[in-house]
C-alpha cells in the first residue's frame, strides 16, 4: 500500500500537465509552458529555457536515461539529464504528424507518435538520426485524424485511441476499430494502458454504473 503525502516544497508557475521520475531520481515536472526538474529541498530548474515555448501532456524516460517529449511543435529526446553539462535537446521530425500528444517507446526499438493527422513510426540510428518507416492516417484506416494514446501490450500488439472514436489495433492486415457499441460503454475514451497482471485496460469519459475500467480480452 502506498500513501500520498502533501508538500508546499515546489510550487510550479504555471499548471503543471505531467510528472515523471528523471534518469537520475529527480522528479521532472511538465507544465503548460516548461519543463523543471526538481529534487527536495532544491529550487526547480528549468531545463527547457533555450527552447521555444513548448507544451506537452506526456514525459517518457527510457531506461537507458533519454527523455521523450511530444509537444505541440515536434518531438523532443532528451539526454545528459544529471550529468556535468547542460542536458541536449534534440528535435527529430516525426513523420505526418502534426501537434504531437503521445510517445510510444516498444520493445523492438522503434518509436510511435501520436497526434493530430495520425501515427507515425520512426527509429534511431547510430549517429541520432531519425528515420520514418511508417505513416497512418485516416486514408489508411485510422478511425480519427486526432490520437490521444498509445499503448503495447504483452503480445507486442500496438493500440491507439482517441476521444469519440473508440479504440483501435494495428495489424498486418490492418485496423481493427472497436466503439461503443462493442461493449466499451463509450467511444469517448480518457485512458487506455496495461494492468499489473497483462491485461489492457480501457477507462471512457462516460463512467458506466460500476466506475470500473473496461477489460479488452486477446
Amino acid at each position: 500500500f502506498r500513501s500520498l503525502e502533501r508538500t508546499t516544497a515546489f510550487t510550479a508557475s504555471y499548471l503543471i500537465e505531467c510528472i515523471a521520475l528523471g534518469p537520475d531520481g529527480s522528479l521532472l515536472i511538465g507544465t503548460e509552458r516548461e519543463l523543471l526538474q526538481w529534487r527536495e529541498g532544491q529550487p526547480a530548474r528549468d531545463l527547457s529555457k533555450s527552447l521555444p515555448y513548448i507544451s506537452f501532456a506526456q514525459i517518457v524516460v527510457q531506461p537507458s536515461g533519454a527523455v521523450w517529449l511530444p509537444t505541440g511543435q515536434g518531438l523532443y529526446r532528451i539526454t545528459g539529464i544529471g550529468g556535468a553539462g547542460a542536458p541536449v535537446f534534440q528535435g527529430i521530425q516525426a513523420g505526418r504528424v502534426g501537434h504531437l500528444s503521445h510517445v510510444l517507446c516498444r520493445r523492438d526499438g522503434s518509436v510511435w507518435v501520436a497526434g493530430f493527422e495520425g501515427l507515425s513510426a520512426i527509429r534511431l540510428a547510430a549517429d541520432g538520426s531519425a528515420r520514418t518507416m511508417e505513416d497512418y492516417t485516416m486514408r489508411e484506416g485510422l478511425p480519427s485524424r486526432d490520437l490521444s494514446q498509445l499503448v503495447e501490450d504483452r503480445l507486442g500488439n500496438l493500440w491507439g485511441s482517441s476521444d469519440g472514436s473508440g479504440i483501435f489495433r494495428i495489424a498486418n492486415t490492418g485496423f481493427t476499430t472497436y466503439y461503443g457499441e462493442d461493449g466499451l460503454g463509450s467511444a469517448r475514451i480518457s485512458s487506455i494502458f496495461e494492468s499489473n497482471q497483462g491485461d489492457l485496460m480501457v477507462t471512457t469519459s462516460v463512467a458506466d454504473r460500476n466506475d470500473t475500467p473496461y477489460r479488452v480480452k486477446h
